[in-house]
Formats: structure tokens, sequence, C-alpha cells
């Protein structure tokens, strides 16, 4: 697990070593000679030892962001930092990759370590995640602890199909939303109406990707929306009729019940709404 004590600036750290080891690396040797040379006085060296276990504890009280360097988020891993998340307390941002089926437990029960320990924690980042995880969370999101987060960055691996996030309807902290991958038509009211920021993305090699009109219809009703981005996303996710854009003369673009809908949102916030979209 890396831990940073401003968000965005994160280090990769070691596997934790078996019979839960520290987490992070000791300061490399040179260092703490160096150190150690300008304590001259006996009393002071004393001091300085017995302030080694406080200077963990405030390190560990400074961190705002908590994660798990790239290949190393194994169940065991998860486990031995979802059962010391009070020594975090101060977090804000939690990051996690998705990992096979034996650790979808692991990842959920540190959710709600840091949900329960963690007062400040606002955002969670779940990355290549899989569908049975991704319908956990967002109930979780909705309803259940993490209903206080007001940013969730999601993305799906393409290999284990689409995912399902019809319960995010129900989350009413949530003002930043952003999906990467597959989706499923998820309703009329999968967008939870308290959105201020919405990301959609889809990636070139996933094909056809998140080629679907369900955010469409359940948008109007995030009448606080204040920013829209789409990236990726095909004609008939942005419900544009083949037909229709044969003849742009005739027909315009076939592209009038997504300006529509954008010019429904922005009125209802009552101010315009900041768009941006990247075929």
């Amino acid at each position: 697990m890396q831990t940073d004590s401003s968000a965005g600036s994160m280090q990769p750290q070691q596997r934790p070593a078996p019979g839960g080891a520290a987490l992070h690396p000791p300061l490399a040797l040179d260092v703490l000679r160096h150190i150690v040379a300008h304590v001259k006085d006996g009393a002071t060296r004393r001091a300085l030892r017995a302030s080694s276990s406080g200077l963990r504890r405030l390190v560990n009280a400074s961190a705002a962001e908590l994660a798990f360097p790239e290949g190393r988020e194994g169940a065991d891993a998860m486990r031995h930092v979802a059962a010391r998340c009070e020594q975090w307390r101060g977090v804000r941002v939690l990051r996690v990759r998705g990992a096979g089926a034996e650790s979808v437990r692991a990842l959920l029960d540190l959710l709600d370590a840091a949900a329960r320990h963690c007062p400040e924690l606002d955002a969670v980042q779940a990355w290549d995640i899989r569908r049975d995880f991704a319908t956990t969370l967002t109930a979780r999101v909705a309803t259940g602890q993490l209903a206080k987060l007001g940013t969730l960055d999601l993305s799906s691996d393409p290999s284990l199909g689409p995912l399902l996030l019809s319960p995010l309807g129900a989350a009413t902290c949530l003002t930043s939303l952003r999906l990467t991958g597959l989706f499923h038509e998820a309703g009329e009211a999968w967008l939870p109406s308290s959105l201020r920021r919405l990301r959609l993305y889809t990636p070139p090699d996933e094909g056809a990707g998140m080629c679907e009109t369900s955010w469409l219809d359940s948008v109007v009703a995030c009448t606080r929306l204040e920013a829209l981005q789409l990236i990726g996303l095909c004609g008939r996710g942005l419900s544009m009729d083949p037909g229709e854009g044969l003849n742009v003369q005739e027909n315009g673009d076939g592209l009038q019940k997504f300006y529509s809908v954008l010019a429904q949102v922005g009125h209802q916030a009552h101010r315009g709404v900041g768009y941006a979209a990247i075929a």
C-alpha cells in the first residue's frame, strides 16, 4: 500500500512481507546514518529512538491517499491494510485495482474498513473491476457505508464484460462520476441527480464500448450538472439515427435528441453546461 500526505503524488512501495511486516520500506541506511551522525549527545539520541513510533503515527495521520502499486493488489495485502485502516484516519482518496475473483471479498472489506475508520474519505477510484464487485460497490455508494462519497471513478475490465450500475441512481451525495469502459443499459434513473461533473469514456480498443443511450435518458435528472465530458462514444451512444445522418442538409446531423437533452439540463440548472466531446 502506498500513502501520501497530498492528493495526486504517490510513490511506489514494496510488497508487504508475510506475518504483518511494515507496509513501507524504511529510509535508506545511509540516510539514517547521516541523521544519527548529527546527533551527538546521548540524551538526544535516546529521544530520537523513543520518537520513532510517534513519528510513524504522525506520518500515517497526515496521509491523504491510500493506493496499491500495480501488481500488488492481492487479497492478503488488502486484508492486511483493512485491519489497519485506523492508522490513516485523514485519508480522502482510496485507489484500488480489480484483481481475481478471490480478491473481491477482500476489496469490499477494505472499502468498508476505510469508510468506517477514515471520516474524511470522499473519493474512490476503482480500476479494471469485475461485474460482481461493481454491483456491490455501487450499492454501498448508494445506500451503504460509502454513501457519503462525493467522487467515484470506475473502469471496467473489458475481458470480464460490461458493468451494471443501476444502484447509483440512489446516491444523493455523489457530485462527480467518471466511467471508463463497458457498461450495461441501466434504465432511466441510474445517474444520481446530485451530479455536477460527468465523464464517460470508451477506450478505442474496446470496440463499440459504451454505445447505449441510457445515460442520455437519465442525465435529464441531473439538474445541477456543470460539466459533461464524452470521449469515444459512438453515434448510437449519442442517440444518432444512422439513417438521418445520410442527408445532413435535410435531416441535420442526427443528434437532435442529444442537443435537446443538453439544452434541457442546462436550463434546469439555470446555467450553461460545459460540454466537451472527443470522437
